[in-house]
């Protein structure tokens, strides 16, 4: 089983080899449960600041994952290891969920037209995703006084669940994914690219 520092380093290489550009890479550790966790953005290589299109990629990683990928199991954190005990032979699945969220703002003149924002980003997704792993569509949206609804921010979120027993770990193909997500999203007619 790779450990967390593995993959986190197969993460951020993958990226780069597919053209993105790693930023703002956070690894937290919360000290109770020893719960890390591991949040980086991303954008398209050689794209100007600022980053109003782009891709958060983050998983957990809890400590019987770390005591499985370092002493190659957990027994000790339940009993001596001198006991007979079953967790040997018990056929885990080493899965970890890894979190694509892509975060979208509309330009000013096309905050009211959900519906074309909604299609065109269907159709993006649809175009470069032939598998059925679609990104869910989040919206935040503001009602004025006048009953005229605005919309605030677009994220679209799907998950992958990555085998980590492979030690050959490729994500390559995550990545390219993103990369020409975040491409063609850009490219839309709506999309903010300034501040």
């Amino acid at each position: 089983m790779l450990t967390y520092e593995q993959i986190t380093s197969q993460i951020i290489n993958s990226m780069k080899e597919a053209g993105l550009n790693p930023y703002i890479i956070k690894h937290n550790l919360e000290l109770v449960t020893l719960m890390k966790e591991f949040e980086c953005l991303c954008v398209v290589k050689d794209k100007r600041s600022p980053y109003i299109t782009r891709a958060e990629i983050s998983f957990s990683w809890d400590s019987t994952m770390t005591a499985e990928s370092i002493y190659g199991g957990n027994c000790a954190l339940f009993h001596d290891e001198t006991e007979e005990c079953f967790h040997d032979e018990e056929n885990r699945e080493a899965v970890l969920e890894l979190e694509i969220k892509y975060n979208i703002e509309a330009k000013e003149g096309f905050k009211e037209e959900s519906n074309l924002i909604n299609t065109e980003l269907i159709t993006v997704i649809n175009t470069i995703m032939e598998h059925q792993n679609k990104p869910q569509i989040t919206w935040e949206i503001t009602l004025n006084n006048n009953g005229v609804h605005f919309v605030r921010s677009i994220n679209l979120h799907h998950y992958w669940n990555i085998d980590i027993n492979d030690e050959d770990l490729d994500l390559d193909w995550v990545f390219e994914e993103v990369r020409e997500m975040l491409i063609s999203i850009d490219k839309l007619p709506f999309i903010e690219n300034k501040l």
